[in-house]
């Protein structure tokens, strides 16, 4: 393997590892606060807001290794592409960047809402106002995970022969 590359499908299956952690993390803490009435009633707004700040990416993740999978059938292990480690590691940490600030917001919660404990800002409030800076931030992940998860294989003797 050349100095400063990845395999393609390391590269995804460890970004995959991460994504499913850090979303099983999530969904643990609001499934617990689910039943400690955190949100007073209002869970449909709490899963609402929730589901779309992962679920893009999960299915994403899901849907390319699953096809992956299928189309490895018969194919030689020597057969995977290659991925410069720095487009990896950019990816990899702005993964790890989206997932922390999901997960900060649902755990500061109780101090936004006590420092504006005169507005009667609830904890649902936290969470639709979080989309001020999640939304750009996924983006950025969702664009960067479709590079590296919709990009084409070539086995050796196809470049070679493209070459030509």
């Amino acid at each position: 393997m050349p100095s400063g590359m990845i395999s393609l499908e390391k590269a995804r299956y460890r970004l995959a590892r991460l994504w499913f952690i850090g979303v099983g993390i999530i969904f643990l803490l609001l499934v617990v606060q689910s039943f400690s009435n955190v949100y007073e009633g209002r869970l449909d707004e709490v899963w609402s807001w929730a589901l779309p700040t992962v679920i893009p990416t999960i299915s994403l993740i899901l849907s390319v290794l699953g096809a992956n999978a299928i189309e490895q059938v018969g194919v030689s292990s020597t057969d995977t592409g290659m991925l410069r480690r720095s487009f990896y590691t950019i990816v990899y940490w702005l993964s790890v960047f989206y997932l922390l600030l999901i997960l900060v917001t649902i755990l500061l919660q109780p101090i936004a809402v006590f420092m504006n404990a005169n507005d009667q800002f609830s904890a649902v409030d936290v969470l639709r106002r979080s989309q001020l800076w999640l939304s750009p931030v996924q983006g950025l992940v969702i664009s960067a995970m479709g590079i590296l998860f919709f990009s084409k294989k070539f086995a050796p003797s196809q470049n070679t022969e493209k070459n030509k």
